[in-house]
């Protein structure tokens, strides 16, 4: 009885509630009424702004980002990309440049805060910035696997919160300035759905506040800001999901439309699928305090919502798109292998490519297959049966079997023989066409051709021969003149063996001259001895006369020779 007691008295707390609603419906009957006069005061207030002529756009490598790109590019306009795949980039990057944009890309991530800047300051020198656009964004299916729920948290806001400010921050002083340019920030309904995924839903959210702020601090300065808020899309991030229900899903293209023309109107808000944005928002008026009996009721609805919190179902996920691609792309390689393969580059390249996507499914396989054997050893700890558990299994069996039948299917006999025999008549065939191009080489010529050019081949060797002819003579010519030499050289050795003989005899001559001259000096000490000083150096004189006639004497001879 108490306990009933208690449970009626309960209700009271929930009456906070209910007047919170009766509130908000006076308020939206209110509203109803006012709306008139706060657009026409909206309007009046509102800036317009030319047709942009810079624009930065991150994210632009797919979805919503590469459509818009495309949309705004044309002649005289200079778009600024950002994105993670470098391949996808440059595809968008040659489809704006092909409508006559100037274009510069950059795989800087928006959560490198440093060279982020320096290359919006790079492209803001070059042309002032007229709309940037925060697109960048990721969400939990999309975040890389091997990322612990802690680190995905991280991750989600370093790219979703910081990458905004990243992207803003640099060019809202410039735009301050210059009182003009506009902002744009890619958000999502999420912000009304406080169901799944919470580090995504909270950082749109963060975006869906600052942005709306932003934009009322900002007009003065003459800046436009304008938050879109994208329904289920066909992108990647929407890939993901999986079989998860995706209601009223819009392409890339569809949705950009909407968005660009909400941009060059400057709107504050805008999203591209309005009933889905009525649902979300009539859920979301639910006051927090009723907020856990609405979500029982609605996992009930909606169990898709909760199944995509097991990281299990993001690796399943991303298994189940690889490998309908990989059918799909072996399907085609099938058609293809009836052709030429070995001319067919198409075939070889659907062949590296289904080799590629193989090695990747494997891994991915492997991965999910590892999670499974951890889950079961502790089953309680992850609130997990055993026959989820052998669910789970089944679908790598039936994963491994799909993958094991495209690798069975490219490696049999008979695909491998037909490629090697395509090759072999490849090359016969290239070697019969070369064979039969030199056999036919002259086979087309003019007769009268033929003559003339045998004629130039005549005149040719007779011209030849001449030449060959002139240098034989020049030959016997020059080896006469070095038989010339060579007896010149033999004179020349006789001539110096005389000239050696010569020099021998006057050396005799010149020691027999220089014995008779120290004889006369050994007489002209003795002689000195003898006679006195005067006597003496009467004496040296003459005997220096004596000496001086006999050299004289000796030159002279020598001379002669």
């Amino acid at each position: 009885m108490d306990k009933f007691k208690e449970f009626l008295i309960s209700f009271k707390k929930i009456i906070p509630d209910i007047g919170l609603l009766l509130v908000g419906a006076f308020a939206h009957l209110l509203f109803i009424l006012f709306s008139p006069i706060f657009h026409i005061i909206g309007q009046l207030k509102l800036k317009q702004f030319p047709e942009p002529k810079t624009i930065i756009i991150t994210g632009a490598s797919s979805g919503i980002g590469r459509e818009l790109a495309l949309l705004y590019a044309a002649k005289g306009k200079f778009l600024a990309l950002t994105g993670r795949n470098q391949e996808r980039l440059n595809e968008v990057a040659k489809q704006c440049r092909a409508k006559g944009a100037t274009v510069e890309t950059t795989t800087i991530g928006v959560t490198n805060r440093s060279e982020l800047e320096q290359w919006i300051d790079m492209i803001d020198k070059k042309s002032n910035v007229d709309v940037v656009i925060a697109n960048a964004a990721v969400s939990e299916p999309s975040a890389p696997n091997d990322l612990s729920y802690e680190e995905k948290v991280r991750y989600l806001t370093d790219t979703n919160v910081y990458g905004v400010l990243n992207t803003i921050l640099p060019l809202l002083q410039r735009f301050r300035d210059r009182h003009h340019g506009q902002i744009v920030v890619v958000g999502s309904l999420s912000t009304y759905v406080t169901h799944i995924f919470p580090a995504y839903v909270g950082s749109k959210s963060w975006c869906h506040g600052w942005t709306n702020t932003l934009r009322q601090e900002l007009a003065p300065y003459g800046i436009g800001v304008t938050y879109i808020a994208p329904g289920m899309v066909d992108t990647h991030m929407s890939d993901v999901l999986g079989d998860m229900k995706k209601p009223m899903m819009k392409s890339p293209r569809d949705s950009a439309i909407i968005f660009k023309d909400a941009i060059s109107e400057n709107a504050p808000w805008v999203t591209d699928n309005t009933p889905t944005h009525y649902l979300v928002y009539l859920l979301n008026t639910v006051p927090l305090r009723l907020k856990d009996g609405y979500q029982v009721l609605t996992n009930y609805g909606y169990p898709d919502g909760n199944k995509m919190q097991d990281p299990y179902y993001f690796g399943q996920s991303n298994i189940q798109q690889s490998i309908k691609g990989l059918q799909a792309l072996h399907q085609r390689w099938q058609a293809l292998l009836d052709t030429n393969t070995f001319k067919n580059e198409e075939f070889r390249w659907s062949q590296n490519e289904l080799k590629r996507i193989l090695n990747d499914v494997e891994a991915d396989i492997n991965d999910l297959m590892d999670s499974i054997l951890v889950v079961e050893k502790f089953p309680d700890r992850f609130n997990i049966d055993m026959m989820e558990i052998e669910k789970r299994k089944r679908f790598i069996r039936e994963s491994r079997a799909a993958v094991d039948d495209v690798k069975r299917d490219m490696s049999s006999q008979q695909v491998t023989a037909k490629i090697e025999r395509d090759k072999q008549n490849e090359l016969l065939n290239t070697e019969r066409r070369q064979n039969m191009q030199r056999e036919s080489k002259y086979s087309g010529i003019n007769r009268a051709y033929e003559e003339d050019t045998n004629e130039f081949l005549r005149e040719n060797m007779q011209i030849q021969q001449e030449y060959f002819n002139n240098q034989d003579q020049e030959l016997e010519e020059l080896a006469q003149g070095v038989a010339i030499i060579g007896e010149m050289g033999h004179a020349m050795k006789n001539e110096a063996e005389i000239q050696g003989n010569i020099l021998d005899r006057l050396g005799d001559r010149a020691a027999k001259s220089q014995g008779a001259l120290g004889g006369v000096m050994r007489r002209l000490d003795k002689l000195m001895e003898a006679t006195s000083s005067k006597v003496q150096w009467l004496m040296i004189g003459i005997l220096a006369a004596i000496f001086v006639i006999l050299v004289v004497i000796s030159l002279t001879i020598l001379k002669k020779k």
